[in-house]
């Protein structure tokens, strides 16, 4: 089978980086060799050309050091290789700010997936700038027709899909988190992109700085376009001693961390099913934040983690240092967390993930 996979997203995007492209390169890997995958990725500084994976190729559009213009050389290439190429089946990852519109110049199946649903929180990040996405989004149910959805969240819009084709197939995590060897050095860990809106760097410099009566590192690994915020934040507050940022990590430096850490903390105001959360889970780490959708699917406050209500600063506050204060609790969760993280693995996302593009080419 020939897919064409149109991912704005890559693992060394500096814009993004995210979840959407460690799904894509963890699936493919598993899937049959003799399969011809491309993936089409958006360009940033030094980017490569072209990066060969074994049974998949990803091509970077052209060199930039602009989100803007890294984002519209994507979509003219996705578009240029809609026209002219032969596929057996395109997939979309559909972002509203990079949108291919595939099905309108594809002459394949197109399987459409849905990494998040932004709704009202695009307007409430980027205000009347927000409104263009939103409307792109809106139109996705009428023009799109099969659906892959990584959220059991997002059940209730399958619903609305009739005569659609849809799957609901949620993140996994690799084997090796569920194998490590956990330790507790007495630092809390966040990992994840550097966006102050949607992972809530805002709230949890808020909590941190709200009187929490135990000392602590925190290590702060990532980047993203809200580095300089979060560094002045950390400034403003006098935490500088307490917290580290590291930077964007490689793979084998993220497992370490997590296996490392006491516990790790995704304070985000929304998620679809936060990668993050159930990467701690697999190493046997608890997880803080708050009890949103996204989060509160994959930890159970309590059993395998501690939620706070959402955006209670005070609440927050509480939990870490609840949980940063015992030991035996951290043990407890983290022990837990494992046996709910062991239903999800790469392996079994793939395996669902081909099964449903096969489904979609056949008709």
């Amino acid at each position: 089978m020939r897919i064409l996979h149109l991912l704005y997203d890559s693992p060394h995007n500096p814009w993004i980086g995210g979840g959407a492209a460690i799904r894509a390169h963890q699936v493919y890997r598993r899937f049959p060799q003799e399969f011809e995958i491309n993936i089409v990725s958006g360009g940033y500084a030094n980017c490569p050309r072209e990066e060969s994976h074994g049974n998949f190729l990803v091509s970077y559009g052209p060199e930039t050091r602009s989100a803007i213009g890294s984002g519209l050389q994507y979509m003219l290439k996705s578009h240029q290789r809609l026209s002219k190429d032969s596929y057996d089946l395109v997939v979309e990852d559909f972002s509203p700010f990079t949108p291919c519109f595939s099905p309108i110049f594809a002459r394949a199946p197109v399987v459409t997936l849905m990494q998040n649903i932004f709704g009202k929180h695009l307007v409430a990040r980027y205000g009347l700038a927000g409104t263009v996405p939103a409307l792109v989004e809106a139109t996705t149910r009428r023009l799109h027709s099969n659906f892959l959805f990584v959220s059991p969240l997002f059940a209730n819009w399958t619903k609305k899909f009739q005569n659609k084709m849809t799957a609901i197939i949620p993140n996994g995590v690799e084997d090796e988190l569920l194998k490590l060897e956990p330790n507790d050095e007495g630092f809390l860990l966040f990992i994840g992109r550097l966006e102050r809106y949607q992972k809530g760097l805002d709230l949890m410099i808020e909590a941190l700085a709200n009187g929490i009566d135990h000392e602590f590192d925190v290590v702060i690994a990532g980047d993203g376009p809200d580095h300089l915020d979060l560094k002045q934040r950390i400034e403003s507050k006098n935490l500088a001693r307490r917290i580290r940022m590291i930077g964007r990590v490689s793979e084998n430096e993220k497992r370490d961390l997590l296996r490392r850490c006491s516990a790790v903390i995704v304070p985000s105001r929304f998620e679809a099913w936060s990668l993050v959360a159930l990467e701690a889970a697999a190493s046997c780490k608890p997880v803080i934040g708050f009890a949103i959708p996204g989060i509160n699917g994959i930890v159970k406050s309590g059993i395998t983690g501690v939620l706070a209500r959402p955006f209670e600063i005070n609440q927050l506050s509480t939990a870490i240092s609840h949980v940063m204060n015992d030991h035996y609790l951290r043990r407890k969760l983290g022990k837990e967390a494992r046996k709910e993280a062991k239903e999800f693995t790469w392996t079994v996302v793939a395996k669902r993930q081909l099964e449903f593009y096969e489904q979609v080419r056949a008709g």
